[in-house]
Parts: structure tokens; C-alpha cells; sequence
């Protein structure tokens, strides 16, 4: 007897693994690698192109961690050795068995599961070029050049896989309620808005897809031994066109316009903290 149409519409939905960009401070985070591995088994995860870059310079950023981190403290030791740790299983090969993707130069230099169009890299060029011309809040405080690439190609990739209901994971390291995480912060230096979920709004993600999600990957007890998580949603309806217009200018210029509107305008993240505690 065939399954009802409900039943066959549910296993359709649970099927479809859904895009997660892996913000790269929170790859570097002393929970990062065994949170990429754990969260590989239920997302197709990527990471930015500058994380990579990373990598293939350690002597260049373990002498200076600190430019990946807002402080220069013990969150400068941690990146040190979670990168000693990225190395290690890069070179043992234990990445490989990994659903983890990323973009390069070229496509064969990238890694792509094959649900993707190869323009995504296409799509994700042209908005992370975009993202170069962002204007920055004069009264935002400076943040190293490198951090600074981390977040825009985090930023573009995410929105390049908007197809694929694409979000990404960060790091939340505020005490309950005093703040962004770093990573929204630093979009608002380019005047991206950056909006808070409530707990009303946000009850069907957090409950009904993380919850089991995390559970059935092991992610819980990370988050027992003290990893705070974040969600980030980021809506650009102007990159929508990206597909169609390719690597030129936006289709928005207006001539009579000194600064002409892009891709990013009307950008907003939308970001919530992964706890079942918090209001």
C-alpha cells in the first residue's frame, strides 16, 4: 500500500540538507573543528575562501593570531591552536570524509557538491566585490583587514547560496542579552542592518529544526561545555538579480547619482542566539 502524500511530502522535506556557512572565527574557535565534523553529518557546511588563505599562512597569523580576534588575550591563544588543529587534519586527511565545500579562484580549485550550479561562483565574486565598495560607519571602531575579509566573503557566500536556504553559524561570546554577535557587529560597520529574532518569532527554528538537529549530531553537548551559537539570516532581495546580470555592475545605477545603489542596499541580517534558555 503506498505511503499518504503527507508522509511521503515529510521524508521529501527531511531529505533536503540545507546550506550552512561556517563563520571562520568560529572555525577557529577552541570547539571549532569538532563542531564542523559533528554539524558535516546533517548540513552541507562551507567556509569562506579567506579561511583557507588562513590556513595556508599559519607562520604568517601564529606569530600574529590577534589579527583574527578583537583581542589579543586568551581568544588569540585559542585561534593559534584551533588552527594547529585545522592543520593537522588537513594534512591526515581527516577533512575528507567531511560534507565540507568551499569556493576558490576557479571551480577547479573549489569544492562543490553537485547540487550546486557551478555559477555560484560567479555570484559569490561578484557580491564579495560588492561588499569591497561598502561604505564604513565613520564612528565604528577599526578592525584588522584580515577579520575584515573573513566577514565579507562569509557575507557573500551566504547570500550567493540564498538558493539553498542558506545561513550562518557564529560564535555568540556577549553574556545573555548585552548584544550582537561580533560578526553582526562588524556588518553594521558596513550599515547592514542587523535585527534581533525574538523568542515568538524564532520558536519554530530553534525548537523544531536546531533542537533535533543538534541532538542527533552531537552539538548539545558542545554547547554543555560552554559553545555559545548563533543564527544568521541574511535577506538581500537586490543580489536576487546577481544570477542574471553575472560578474558586471549592478542594474540599479543611476546615473544622476554620485554613489550608485548595489547589490548590498536594503541588506539585513537577522540573527538569533541557538539556546534554550535565553528569552
Amino acid at each position: 500500500m503506498p505511503a499518504p502524500a503527507s508522509s511521503m511530502l515529510s521524508v521529501a522535506v527531511e531529505s533536503r540538507r540545507r546550506s550552512c556557512v561556517l563563520d571562520p572565527t568560529l572555525a577557529l574557535s577552541r570547539h571549532g573543528l569538532v563542531l564542523a565534523q559533528r554539524l558535516s553529518t546533517e548540513f552541507d557546511l562551507w567556509v569562506a575562501r579567506e579561511f583557507w588563505t588562513i590556513l595556508d599562512n599559519p607562520i604568517s597569523y601564529d606569530d600574529h593570531p590577534g589579527v583574527l580576534a578583537h583581542d589579543h588575550g586568551a581568544r588569540a591563544e585559542i585561534i593559534k591552536q584551533a588552527m594547529r588543529q585545522w592543520d593537522v587534519a588537513r594534512s591526515e586527511k581527516d577533512l575528507a570524509g567531511l560534507n565540507l565545500y568551499w569556493l576558490n579562484d576557479a571551480l577547479g580549485t573549489s569544492l562543490l557538491p553537485s547540487t550546486v550550479d557551478p555559477q555560484l561562483l560567479v555570484r559569490f565574486e561578484t557580491l564579495a566585490r560588492a561588499a569591497e565598495d561598502l561604505p564604513v560607519d565613520v564612528e565604528a571602531d577599526p578592525v584588522p583587514p584580515e577579520l575584515e575579509s573573513c566577514v565579507r566573503d562569509t557575507l557573500a557566500l551566504s547570500v550567493a547560496l540564498s538558493s539553498h536556504r542558506a545561513f550562518v553559524l557564529t560564535g555568540w561570546d556577549e553574556p545573555a542579552g548585552s548584544g550582537a554577535p561580533a560578526f553582526c557587529q562588524l556588518l553594521q560597520r558596513w550599515r547592514i542592518r542587523s535585527d534581533y529574532v525574538d523568542q515568538p518569532s524564532r520558536a519554530f527554528m530553534t525548537d523544531t529544526f536546531f533542537g533535533p538537529l543538534f541532538a542527533r549530531a552531537g552539538v548539545t553537548e558542545l554547547m554543555w561545555a560552554g559553545l555559545r551559537l548563533a543564527a544568521v539570516h541574511i535577506v538581500a532581495p537586490r543580489a536576487a538579480a546577481v544570477a542574471s546580470f553575472g560578474a558586471g555592475h549592478a542594474p540599479w545605477a543611476d546615473p544622476n547619482e554620485s554613489e550608485p545603489e548595489g547589490y548590498w542596499n536594503d541588506a539585513i541580517a537577522f540573527w538569533y542566539p541557538l539556546s534554550w534558555s535565553h528569552p
